[in-house]
């Protein structure tokens, strides 16, 4: 577009001690964070950086935390590399806190990019694949950059914003980033995995499932269910495929009857595709998808989380492995909250029962010490050995029951540990 600049000098409003945010997942705005970073000596100081979400753009290294401090909602939102050269700080915080930390400037934004779609003849944008906290922080922050992508779709539900918001804008037509390739060949613990949730999951009920190869596999196993809802904090490529096939209608959610809300898109540009423009589809900000008035609105909410280990009372630990922090406390508390106040809701958190290294990943103590979410909230864990409901049991009929569903080799060790045995 001629009338769109493709450069930009940030000196002219990034300050010395800044803290600058940009948009995640699918609406990273690549040109804008290249630029930045280029450009990271010129700002005349050291300056912040708050990354909040999912990244896969693997565009940040530890040397650029030279001039710059990087702070997050946890592991995934940087590469690796960031993370274990101990240059990602992380908020030990739900996504839920996020948008009152940022309005009561506990967590002050200065600068903010983002990437949206080329206005419409009103000249709205769209932000496209992501919301998240995206409204929060422009409502605060000092200056908002857009980078203008022909790619974007226009996306329904809290996307909506005028060409005039922006201080500044550029213009990028280059692919939108995409989630993982989805592992479509899963291990047969996987599947089994898949089988035992599934069994918790019935017609006419509203799921929140995540990435990941149970997030990918198990939409495809709830493919006889009928009258599905999807209430979630991301919607992905195997939950549009229950949408094309009829099966995830929204006809029972309780709220957004027959609408799929979620705070973001994490999959293929043919999932950008199908939401473009779709009324069946509609993303909207944490406040609203992790508020506990949503869910007490939604009827037979089933949360589906993952986990690094859980131990024998209900304990679990979704963040740190060997002392490096490679997930994120997220929305998952939230959502397992969220689906006890949900009218016949249940939560759940799914784990192989064992690690590749064949450690058991069901344990008598957690070997890091952090608690995601505590063990008064878990509802059901599943590994592939079946099912452990949680709910109504003492610590020592929680234990027998965990070790019940851990692998075979390690459940005779853990009922020792615990004085069960």
């Amino acid at each position: 577009m001629a009338s769109w600049p493709t450069d930009i000098c940030l000196a002219d409003h990034i300050r010395p001690g800044d803290t600058i945010s940009w948009s995640h997942a699918g609406a990273e705005p690549i040109t804008l964070i290249r630029q930045f970073l280029d450009q990271r000596h010129e700002l005349g100081g050291p300056v912040g950086v708050f990354l909040t979400g999912v990244s896969f753009s693997n565009i940040l290294t530890p040397e650029h935390a030279d001039v710059i401090r990087f702070r997050g909602i946890g592991g995934l939102t940087a590469p690796r590399a960031l993370t274990k050269a101990g240059k990602l700080e992380t908020f030990p915080k739900r996504y839920y806190d996020f948008p009152r930390l940022i309005a009561n400037d506990l967590l002050p934004i200065d600068v903010q990019f983002v990437t949206v779609s080329p206005p419409d003849k009103e000249g709205f944008c769209s932000l496209g694949v992501t919301v998240g906290l995206t409204n929060d922080i422009m409502a605060k922050a000092r200056v908002t950059i857009a980078e203008i992508n022909p790619r974007m779709p226009r996306v329904a539900g809290d996307t909506r914003v005028h060409i005039d918001r922006f201080a500044e804008v550029i213009w990028s037509d280059r692919p939108l980033v995409c989630g993982p390739a989805p592992v479509e060949d899963p291990s047969p613990a996987v599947m089994q995995i898949c089988e035992n949730i599934a069994s918790l999951i019935e017609d006419r009920t509203t799921v929140q499932i995540g990435i990941g190869s149970i997030g990918v596999m198990l939409p495809k196993v709830l493919m006889t269910r009928t009258d599905i809802g999807i209430h979630s904090a991301i919607l992905t490529d195997g939950l549009m495929r229950m949408m094309e096939a009829g099966v995830a209608n929204g006809r029972a959610k309780g709220i957004d009857t027959g609408i799929a809300v979620a705070g973001e898109l994490i999959g293929t540009e043919r999932l950008y595709a199908f939401a473009n423009e779709n009324p069946g589809v509609a993303l909207r900000g944490t406040s609203y998808v992790l508020s506990p008035d949503t869910f007490e609105g939604l009827d037979r909410l089933i949360s589906v989380n993952s986990a690094l280990e859980v131990d024998l009372s209900g304990q679990v630990n979704a963040e740190t492995l060997g002392g490096i922090n490679v997930g994120a406390i997220g929305g998952q508390v939230d959502f397992v909250r969220g689906a006890s106040l949900s009218r016949g809701g249940a939560s759940i958190i799914a784990l192989q029962a064992a690690a590749s290294n064949g450690k058991s990943r069901i344990v008598s103590r957690l070997s890091d010490g952090v608690v995601t979410t505590p063990r008064a909230e878990v509802g059901f864990i599943v590994t592939e050995y079946g099912v452990a409901d949680l709910r109504g049991k003492t610590v020592s009929e929680r234990a027998e029951a965990l070790a019940a569903i851990a692998h075979p080799d390690h459940r005779a060790a853990l009922l020792r540990d615990q004085g069960a045995g």
